[in-house]
C-alpha cells in the first residue's frame, strides 16, 4: 500500500503517525486471527506434562527441548507401558498418540549399520579368556567392590594422564544411556538409550550386533565366566539371557507383574544361579490421583542361569502392606559360603 501524505507542518507529522498506527493495529489483528487456537498436542502437554517438564524443574524431568529429540514412538511407549504410564493412564490412547506426535521426532529406523564389525559371529568372542582385561557387571567381583587390580586393568597410574578419546558410538534417537558398559577382552556390552543392547569392539567401536528387548535396559550387562552368555534386565522387570556370539535371545522371563516394577540393578551370576534385584518406579503413580498407593514389594530373584527359569524369589517386604513400598535397586551380594535364602516363585 502506498501512502501520499504531505509533511508540511505539524499536521502532516500527525497524519503520518496516525497512518502508521492504523497499519500496525491492522497487522496485529490479522496476526491474532491467523494464530487460531493452540494445537491439541500443546493443550495436552500443558495439562498433563508441563508442571514436571518445565525448565529447571525440581524432579529433574527432561525439558521440552530434550523431549523433542526423542522419537514419537519412544514417547508413546513411555506413556503406555513405560515410566510415564501413570500420567498416560489419565488420557485416552488417541490423546497419548497426539501428545507423542506433538513432542517427538518422526523418523523411520534403518536396519543398515554404518559401523558393523567386519567379522563373522564365531570370531566375535575372541580374547575373552580368564586372563583378558575385563570389567564384568556393575561391581566387577562377587563383593561388588568396584576395585580393579592392576594385573586385570593392564593400566598404571602413569598411564592415566595419557588417556584420550579413541572412538565414540552414537545411538540414534537417544537422549541418554543409563547402563554402565561391561568389558570382556575386546568386547564391550552396553544397554543404550536407543532401547537396544549393543555388543561393540572395545578397541575400534565397531558393532558386532544389537538386540532390542521388550523395554529399555538400564542395568550393567553381566557375562558368564566362559564369555558365551550375557544377562541383563529391562525397565519392565524382565530378565534376559542372550548368546554373546550372535545376540540371539536364549530366554527371557518376567519377574514381577506389577505395572511399575523394573530392573535397574545389574544381575549377579554365582554358583550357576542368576540373582536379579527388582525395584519399581511406583512413586510416579502419585501423578494419577486415582492410583492406590504403595502396592509394590521389592524382591530379589534367583534364576537358573542356563535354562528358561522360574527359580525362587525373596521379597524385601514379606507381607503385603498398605503404606510402605520396598525396593531392591542394587546388585545382589551372595557370599561364597552362604547363598541368599529364597522362597519359591509365586
Amino acid at each position: 500500500m502506498k501512502l501520499n501524505v504531505r509533511t508540511g507542518g505539524s499536521g502532516g507529522l500527525w497524519a503520518i503517525a496516525a497512518c502508521l498506527a492504523v497499519v500496525l493495529l491492522s497487522g496485529s489483528a490479522a496476526g491474532a486471527q491467523s494464530a487460531g487456537p493452540a494445537p491439541e498436542g500443546e493443550k495436552l502437554f500443558a495439562g498433563h506434562c508441563a508442571s514436571c517438564h518445565a525448565p529447571f524443574n525440581a524432579v529433574r524431568a527432561p525439558w521440552p527441548q530434550t523431549l523433542q529429540l526423542m522419537t514419537a514412538q519412544a514417547i508413546l511407549q513411555a506413556l503406555e507401558t513405560g515410566k510415564m504410564q501413570a500420567q498416560g493412564a489419565t488420557m485416552t490412547h488417541e490423546e497419548r498418540f497426539t501428545l507423542a506426535n506433538y513432542l517427538g521426532r518422526h523418523e523411520t529406523a534403518t536396519a543398515t549399520k554404518a559401523n558393523s564389525c567386519p567379522v563373522n559371529p564365531a570370531s566375535a568372542n575372541a580374547a575373552t579368556s580368564a586372563s583378558a582385561p575385563r570389567w564384568n557387571g556393575w561391581g566387577v567381583d562377587i563383593d561388588n567392590s568396584r576395585f580393579q587390580h592392576a594385573a586385570m586393568a593392564q593400566l598404571t597410574k602413569e598411564d592415566v594422564a595419557k588417556l584420550k578419546v579413541k572412538w565414540a558410538f552414537g545411538m540414534p534417537g537417544a537422549t541418554g544411556a543409563g547402563g554402565q558398559p561391561t568389558i570382556i577382552g575386546h568386547a564391550l556390552y552396553v544397554g543404550g538409550g536407543d532401547g537396544a543392547v549393543h555388543k561393540l569392539n572395545a578397541r575400534t567401536g565397531c558393532e558386532y550386533w544389537s538386540v532390542i528387548p521388550s523395554a529399555a535396559v538400564r542395568t550393567a550387562i553381566s557375562v558368564s565366566d566362559d564369555g558365551k552368555v550375557a544377562y541383563f534386565g529391562d525397565v519392565q522387570a524382565r530378565a534376559y539371557a542372550v548368546d554373546t556370539a550372535t545376540g540371539a535371545v536364549i530366554w527371557k522371563t518376567e519377574l514381577d507383574p506389577h505395572p511399575f516394577a523394573m530392573i535397574t540393578g545389574a544381575p549377579k551370576l554365582f554358583g550357576g544361579k542368576l540373582y536379579v534385584p527388582v525395584s519399581s518406579a511406583e512413586e510416579l503413580g502419585a501423578a494419577n490421583p486415582a492410583y492406590e498407593c504403595c502396592t509394590f514389594r521389592g524382591s530379589v530373584a534367583a534364576l537358573d542361569a542356563l535354562v528358561r527359569p522360574c527359580g525362587a524369589r525373596r521379597r524385601s517386604i514379606r507381607r503385603k502392606v498398605c503404606c510402605i513400598s520396598g525396593r531392591a535397586i542394587t546388585t545382589p551380594r551372595p557370599t561364597r559360603t552362604r547363598a541368599i535364602q529364597f522362597s519359591r516363585c509365586r
